[in-house]
């Protein structure tokens, strides 16, 4: 069954009324954090076990290098992991990890299936969108590139003393969070008090005895 979870629902905000908030430079922080969340929230209310998304092997290889250039580098094995949040109550995966997204269309174009080849309106300034520039090129160059880097980034192992954030539970909204407070909060907290861009690059920077009422909202459907 389709089950739709809007952001409307779960915080109180459209995304058109966060793009008004933050403008077009930032959003995309606001609509990434949010759909991670969103997803699994969606998953528990239908009874999922697994969650299933269509990444593929072009998404894989723009956030390899997104994670290196941003300097993330405890992220690099999880992204390109066809399975992630194995320990988790609902682990995600991606049966498409080491497929182009050129194959995937020209399927859909085959067998007559219904597909968006839109961009997101609020995407043309996005971080990967400049990212995406940069594979198309190197494929020019080196048509393997994409199946290269995701190749190179399942070989690097993070060495055992570099700190990992660990998995914890938010204080505010009892969401799963690598901080005491989950970055859905933090942003959150920003648009309601109407400084958003304060909060964008915030792990923790919201007061703990203070629980806005559209996160409280959110948390009962987990309920």
């Amino acid at each position: 069954p389709l089950k739709v979870v809007s952001y409307r629902d779960l915080y109180g905000w459209t995304m058109d009324e966060i793009v008004q908030a933050i403008g077009k430079t930032n959003n995309c922080t606001f609509c990434g954090v949010f759909r991670r969340q969103a997803l699994d929230r969606g998953a528990v209310l239908l009874g999922a076990d697994k969650i299933v998304t269509g990444h593929n092997a072009d998404d894989i290889a723009e956030t390899v290098l997104m994670n290196l250039l941003r300097g993330d580098y405890f992220r690099l094995g999880k992204c390109v992991d066809i399975v992630t949040g194995r320990d988790s109550s609902i682990p995600r995966l991606k049966p498409f990890k080491y497929t182009y997204e050129k194959e995937i269309v020209m399927y859909a174009y085959h067998k007559k299936l219904d597909y968006f080849a839109t961009e997101c309106v609020y995407s043309p300034n996005a971080y990967r969108g400049h990212v995406r520039e940069l594979i198309k090129d190197l494929e020019l160059i080196r048509p393997s590139a994409i199946i290269d880097v995701i190749h190179s980034a399942e070989q690097i192992d993070v060495r055992g003393e570099v700190k990992i954030p660990k998995k914890q539970t938010c204080t505010v909204c009892g969401y799963i969070s690598s901080n005491k407070v989950c970055k859905a909060c933090i942003l959150l907290q920003g648009l309601n008090k109407g400084r958003p861009k304060i909060t964008i690059g915030k792990s923790e920077n919201i007061e703990q005895t203070e629980k806005p009422e559209k996160t409280v909202k959110s948390l009962n459907i987990l309920s």
